[in-house]
Formats: C-alpha cells, structure tokens, sequence
C-alpha cells in the first residue's frame, strides 16, 4: 500500500481519485484496508481545509444518524448546505 498524506488541493484530488478507483473494495480485503486509510486522509484534510462549523456538522449527524467523525465527506455537506464555493472544482450541487 502506497500512501503520501495530503498536503495540498493537489493531492486532495489525487486521493479522491483513488478512492473513486477501489471504492467498491470488500472490506477487510487490501483494497478494503487502503481505502480506510485514504477516507480517513481525507476527511483529516477536509476538516481543516473545508470547515463548515460544527453547527451544520451536528445537524448533518443527527440527520443522517452517525457519529460526526464517520458523517458524509464535503461533497454531501455542500449540498445540504447549499454552499458550492467552499472547494474550486468539484460539480456543482443541483439546485430546483
């Protein structure tokens, strides 16, 4: 298993990325096991570099029913939110 931690939007990307390519790994297997340590990367980086508070934090765990360590990742709290300037590049969340 090769894995760099985060340092910059760069690398963000490059993780999520590789997560895209192993995300339907089963657990427990090496794939499984990678893909844990590059979620739990990210959501480190995310945390200091897309805060949304913890306010919003609670409400998107109690909706969802989890812990707010293990709550959706930044895409998904930039819906709920409705904030798609927080992180240059990713899509855009569909608005009616």
């Amino acid at each position: 298993m090769d894995v760099k931690p985060i340092r910059n939007h760069e690398d963000y990307r490059e993780t999520l990325q590789e997560i895209e390519l192993i995300l339907a790994a089963e657990p427990g297997s090496r794939e499984g096991e990678q893909l844990d340590v590059l979620v739990t990367l990210v959501e480190a980086y995310e945390r200091m570099h897309f805060s949304l508070g913890a306010n919003l934090e609670a409400k998107v765990s109690r909706f969802c029913g989890a812990s707010p360590q293990r709550t959706a990742s930044l895409p998904v709290f930039q819906r709920l939110s409705g904030n798609d300037s927080v992180s240059p590049g990713l899509p855009a969340s569909p608005r009616k």
